[in-house]
């Protein structure tokens, strides 16, 4: 466990115990998470193997053990937070892998990165940008209602698909 100073706010990561040769995963984990959700996967790519995957983690500023600041905590302070880690402590290229809104920032930050410092992204359980109400509303409205109004138009009202309920609790 170490820490990195990102724009003058501490954020906790976990960084492999020894250096290898092989290309680091850096991971991000998801909302109201920290890189602590990381530590199995890590030590399973580590320890055991032939060829030991290092494993990067870092806790977004606002969640785990990173400062919690009375700033805007916005998605795109988690990308640039992404970003300046993989730059400044991991210093190579790496895979970028996250989850849930994770997902997005790893791959908000592969899009600036590029192909020389993002050898490739993972996705687990992705989610996608945080929209405003108007601009949520403003792409169902361009892209033609949501997945389910889109698939009843397509496959026509005889498909009868359901309306959505929730699992009994």
């Amino acid at each position: 466990v170490g820490y990195f100073r990102w724009r003058g706010y501490l954020c906790r990561y976990i960084a492999p115990v020894e250096d290898c040769d092989s290309i680091p995963i850096l991971a991000v984990h998801g909302f109201a998470a920290s890189c602590m959700q990381f530590t199995g996967l890590a030590e399973a790519l580590h320890f055991g193997r032939e060829k030991p995957m290092p494993v990067y983690a870092l806790d977004l500023i606002g969640f785990g053990h990173a400062e919690k600041p009375p700033l805007s905590i916005t998605q795109y302070v988690w990308e640039q937070c992404v970003k300046d880690f993989l730059l400044g402590v991991v210093g190579r290229p790496a895979v970028l892998m996250g989850n849930s809104i994770g997902g997005y920032m790893a791959q908000s930050a592969a899009a600036f990165l590029g192909p020389d410092l993002c050898r490739g992204i993972v996705l687990l359980n992705s989610a996608g940008p945080l929209l405003s109400m108007e601009d949520y509303q403003k792409l169902l409205q361009s892209s033609g209602g949501t997945v389910l109004e889109r698939m009843r138009k397509g496959y026509g009202e005889e498909a009868q698909l359901p309306q959505y309920a929730p699992p009994p609790q």
